[in-house]
């Protein structure tokens, strides 16, 4: 465990602008897959351990932002205190932790950080390890009834893998992050695994559910195992995710009445989620967005347009990073498209127009138009929409969140 001592600070953060720099700069790398460092910080902190309290975590390929956000909001829904841990964030970093189901402020993240910084002494955190305890004491100190985390990345090794949560959730395994998880489904599924411990309720979808090794692993540590099905009634999340949510409150609703199938159904209904195929009618059309980064998504994400198609011209503004199977996202859309744009993605893994333009071509798709920012491209598709037409964004979460708010200020 590393114990080397950070340069002290000569002005102790103030706002939160201030911390998020902070928290970038404690640890040398943006990444660490260690949770003793983490592990540590979080025993001094005494905030591993929740008693009676039921703690959900969720980790899969992909669904599982939209599995924890709707066990939360069954949850916050029925009156029972309700922490949520997620990430990324789509528009603003207060997204990460949530409390009955509304993004904490500003100055309780404040508070939360200067805890963690007060705690932590020497142990270096990285900034999703710093947040995840930020998070945890929040949920901590407000007495949380139900807490749900969804893992960072992988399991085994995620921070978020330092609480014994009682209830697992693998929600689909896939390949994506193969450089770190591993290059086949069993691989990355002996990862996701790491969640697992004994006498747990554990969830699997059907599309995780389907690798043996999982199954193995799940039955290994509990004979509290669930194989999940789609949700069949109306609702706005993927089936997979809503068929999880409900599983989960089911046994939830042993400790909690107020989860009773009813209620359930009602949230599902009626909730949604910003960036999985969640729609704005603006003067000019209607734009869908949608997070898909990896091929499993890019096969989502066509399954609903195909399953909800318009009289007008449907438009795609892509954008994708380097390290993602870039081709095996879009192949599936193809079919789907009536006109290609993309949109240049931004940072060390970012790609260009010329990239992304010659990976549509090879897989079978023509480009339009290519921009260098997004608010040209919203400028430019407004300018030429109808009211019949449709554009879907999508690409993941760096083009979505540049995306949408040009869009609200302008549609």
């Amino acid at each position: 465990m590393s114990l080397i001592k950070t340069p002290e600070k000569k002005v102790t953060p103030q706002t939160l602008n201030d911390w998020l720099s902070w928290i970038g700069r404690v640890h040398p790398h943006a990444m660490v897959l260690d949770v003793e460092r983490v592990a540590a910080a979080g025993r001094k902190m005494d905030v591993l351990n929740f008693d009676d309290t039921p703690v959900v975590t969720v980790a899969g390929t992909n669904g599982k932002g939209s599995t924890a956000s709707g066990i939360a909001a069954c949850c916050a829904q029925a009156g029972l205190r309700t922490g949520l841990f997620l990430s990324p964030h789509l528009l603003t970093f207060n997204e990460r932790i949530q409390w009955n189901g509304q993004p904490i402020s500003d100055d309780a993240l404040c508070e939360a950080f200067a805890a963690v910084e007060r705690a932590r002494g020497d142990i270096l955190l990285t900034y999703f390890e710093f947040t995840t305890l930020a998070a945890l004491w929040t949920f901590t100190q407000r007495q949380a009834q139900v807490v749900v985390l969804e893992v960072g990345l992988g399991g085994r090794l995620d921070a978020t893998n330092i609480v014994d949560a009682t209830h697992a959730v693998v929600s689909t395994i896939a390949l994506d992050h193969t450089h770190i998880l591993g290059e086949t489904r069993d691989e990355i599924a002996r990862q996701k695994a790491g969640i697992f411990r004994p006498k747990q309720y554990i969830y699997l979808g059907p599309k995780a559910a389907d690798v043996g090794v999982l199954r193995e692993a799940a039955q290994a540590c509990t004979p509290n195992v669930q194989y999940t099905q789609p949700y069949q009634e109306k609702c706005s999340i993927p089936r997979e995710s809503a068929g999880l949510v409900r599983a989960v409150c089911g046994d939830l609703s042993k400790k909690y009445p107020a989860l009773n199938e009813r209620h359930v159904s009602k949230v599902l209904r009626e909730f949604s989620i910003l960036g999985r195929f969640s729609s704005m009618v603006t003067r000019a059309g209607t734009w869908v967005f949608d997070v898909a980064h990896n091929p499993e998504g890019g096969l989502w994400l066509a399954e609903q347009l195909a399953a909800n198609p318009v009289r007008g011209i449907t438009y795609a503004l892509w954008g994708s990073f380097m390290d993602k199977d870039q081709q095996g996202i879009v192949a599936p859309l193809c079919p789907h498209i009536d006109q290609w744009m993309v949109l240049r993605t931004v940072g060390e893994r970012g790609a260009s127009v010329q990239h992304l333009s010659g990976v549509l071509e090879q897989s079978g798709g023509k480009v339009f138009a290519a921009f260098e920012e997004a608010k040209e491209a919203v400028k430019t598709l407004l300018s030429q929409l109808q009211t019949e037409d449709r554009v879907v964004v999508f690409g993941g979460f760096d083009i979505v969140s540049r995306v949408y708010p040009i869009l609200s200020e302008q549609g």
